[in-house]
């Protein structure tokens, strides 16, 4: 029913019982579990030469965070010295994480620059700070061997014939491809469109081109909207922002039930017993529908705990003021980021008085005298909170101030 495990900033709900999840189905140091494993050979340019799926047994050495890998990898002598057992080998990891990374970019994965954000509690549980999440080496390497892993698995499930959950990544098309074709030509870029549509590899080389340039994260951002949403589905159709041919889910069999059912597939794949595809489409078809619903439920949660943990955060900064960018425009006002991933918004009847036209092709307000777009930096002051529907206003800090309504009806009489 749960279908995922569910993460907020003070608790987690495991897809599975706490028994599993904690007990049996977790690693700790120097205890031996049963798990199921993905051998793979690679060479120095990236290729799986060699592959071969098998029940096992681990005995963790040393149960390592993110932080402490990161650590050891940047030169942490007193780590590397703690682990010197297992440091060689976090070497080699970081080696081939770069390598697989390299090669991805190559064949054209579209690297979304995604803001991540962190809550940090207090030992009473109140907010102490929001701030975005810090990504190191250690989280890339482990990003690189769970979608090499999750290939290989994808491909052998479907030379096999048996069944499978594909992680599916449709491209863009329609009015979203067209839409985001036009908005970028409006920025004097190019967006070049064959027959077939457009290639994650034509979205990658426009992000790179782009790279630390002050159009970059506009560009990242309207990008991200025209993209179809990932989702199950029993058939392999490709994943367009990885550039992957296969994809599934493997790497998770604890909290994602995608993953659980490709892990009863496989064991039945290595015994000999597993089905065709064929045989069980309609039961597998229902699965993916079930579980991409849970998924978008659990994320919709997740949100919806985050954003009422932000607006909690910013009640205690009503009127200070914060910088911030353009990341979101409608005909009612702008939303407006800040460097913490708090989002607020602006109300249109708040903006310095003019006479604003809502251009929803190149996302933003265009008046004779002012201009506000996707992108553009702003200086705001926090003006309300709402913790109960997780919503934060704004008001801008440093424009001239808003005329009264009076005022305003007379400007635009003079105007005419």
């Amino acid at each position: 029913k749960r279908g995922t495990s569910v993460y907020f900033p003070d608790r987690g709900y495991p897809m599975l019982p706490k028994a599993l999840s904690n007990g049996i189905c977790s690693l700790n140091e120097g205890v031996s579990r049963l798990t199921l494993s993905v051998f793979m050979e690679v060479d120095r340019s990236g290729k799986v030469v060699a592959s071969r799926l098998s029940k096992s047994v681990i005995s963790t050495a040393h149960r390592m965070n993110y932080p402490e890998v990161t650590a050891l990898l940047e030169g942490d002598r007193d780590l590397a010295e703690r682990y010197a057992d297992v440091a060689p080998m976090l070497f080699d990891m970081r080696e081939l994480a770069e390598i697989l990374f390299k090669k991805r970019v190559r064949r054209g994965s579209v690297e979304m620059d995604l803001p991540e954000m962190e809550v940090k509690l207090g030992p009473d549980g109140e907010i102490e700070r929001i701030l975005p999440a810090d990504r190191g080496i250690s989280h890339k390497i482990i990003e690189e061997f769970m979608i090499l892993c999750n290939e290989t698995v994808a491909e052998a499930l479907q030379k096999a014939g048996a069944p499978c959950l594909y992680r599916v990544h449709e491209k863009p098309e329609g009015e979203k491809l067209q839409g985001f074709a036009e908005f970028v030509q409006g920025l004097g870029l190019t967006l070049p469109l064959k027959k077939g549509g457009v290639t994650s590899k034509t979205y990658a080389d426009l992000l790179a081109s782009l790279k630390d340039g002050p159009l970059y994260r506009v560009v990242n951002t309207v990008m991200l909207r025209s993209m179809m949403k990932a989702r199950y589905c029993e058939f392999n159709l490709g994943h367009f922002g990885l550039c992957s041919a296969f994809y599934c889910h493997f790497t998770s069999p604890i909290r994602r039930y995608p993953d659980l059912f490709v892990h009863r597939m496989l064991k039945k794949l290595i015994k000999g017993t597993a089905p065709k595809a064929a045989e069980c489409l309609d039961e597998t078809r229902a699965l993916a529908l079930r579980c991409s619903t849970s998924e978008r439920t659990a994320d919709l949660a997740e949100r919806e705990v985050d954003d009422y943990y932000k607006a909690e955060y910013m009640k205690k900064h009503l009127g200070e003021e914060f910088e911030g960018h353009i990341s979101g425009v409608t005909e009612f006002g702008i939303f407006v980021e800040l460097e913490n991933t708090v989002e607020g918004l602006i109300r249109l009847e708040h903006f310095p008085a003019d006479d604003y036209e809502f251009d929803q092709k190149m996302y933003r307000l265009r008046g004779r005298l002012h201009t506000f777009a996707l992108g553009d930096p702003v200086r705001i002051a926090v003006a309300g909170v709402s913790q109960r529907d997780g919503k934060v206003e704004f008001a801008f800090a440093g424009l001239e101030e808003v005329p009264s309504d009076r005022e305003r009806t007379s400007r635009r009489e003079r105007g005419k």
